[in-house]
């Protein structure tokens, strides 16, 4: 009788370990494919172009249209987003969008979580509240390394990521969404600065055509502001009074 009873439990105990063993390999398996980094010529910046804040300023001075090139975001992405890792902490070290016309963005980056270096690739596909300049992006398609992440654990990376960034936040709606507002303050001394917001994006072949607000009257508004401050009175009084130099200059050549 109790060799009968021995059978059964043997095949249980069999079929517990085999789960075991499948459930340690599939965890290896995993492990090894989120560790691949075959994307690093991807996710990192080798052609800087610092040239945004000029372009998103006569952009905004005029009112119209202008085009901000690949280059451009992705320097200004890096110095804005990017960190140096911190111990075993989680953040975004390296980064790169790639556009591309009627298609979603091409996101890599490397990333830290809890200290680990991973490299991760996805989809982007965005949207702007012209009110309020709030640029919201739904993350898809997500690889870690070589292993395509579940939506659940997607979520779960981009809140620890970004859950010390300043600039990016994370949506809590459970859909891996992302957003971040969109303006950008020029400072002028003495001034409250001149603030440009993005109105709308379309996306083209390694560039995006923007518009923002107009600024001309912002622009007056620092201006005059500028100019009543003390600082700025005594520039003026300083800059009338070469005029009146060269005046008097001018003046005893033609009677002298």
């Amino acid at each position: 009788m109790s060799r009968k009873k021995r059978g059964p439990l043997r095949v249980i105990l069999s079929a517990v370990a085999l789960l075991i063993a499948a459930a340690v390999i599939f965890a290896a398996i995993a492990a090894y494919l989120a560790l691949q980094d075959n994307i690093e010529d991807k996710y990192t910046l080798t052609q800087r172009d610092e040239g945004i804040a000029m372009e998103i300023l006569k952009g905004g001075a005029v009112g119209k249209e202008f085009e901000l090139s690949q280059d451009m975001i992705n320097t200004f992405a890096n110095d804005k987003l990017c960190k140096e890792p911190d111990g075993s902490s989680s953040c975004l070290d390296k980064l790169m969008v790639y556009f591309s016309e009627d298609a979603p963005a091409e996101i890599y980056a490397h990333v830290y979580y809890k200290g680990h270096p991973l490299a991760v690739r996805c989809k982007a596909m965005y949207d702007i509240d012209e009110s309020t300049s709030e640029v919201s992006a739904k993350i898809y398609d997500a690889y870690v390394g070589e292993l395509k992440l579940p939506d659940t654990i997607l979520d779960l990376l981009l809140q620890k990521i970004f859950e010390n960034n300043e600039h990016i936040h994370c949506i809590n709606s459970g859909g891996n969404n992302i957003s971040f507002h969109a303006d950008y303050t020029f400072d002028i001394r003495n001034t409250n600065g001149i603030t440009v917001r993005l109105l709308s994006a379309e996306t083209k072949d390694g560039a995006v055509l923007c518009r923002t607000n107009n600024i001309t009257g912002e622009a007056l508004k620092a201006a005059v502001e500028y100019i009543t401050s003390e600082e700025g009175s005594e520039a003026v009084k300083g800059l009338f009074g070469k005029i009146g130099d060269k005046l008097g200059e001018l003046r005893d050549k033609l009677t002298g």
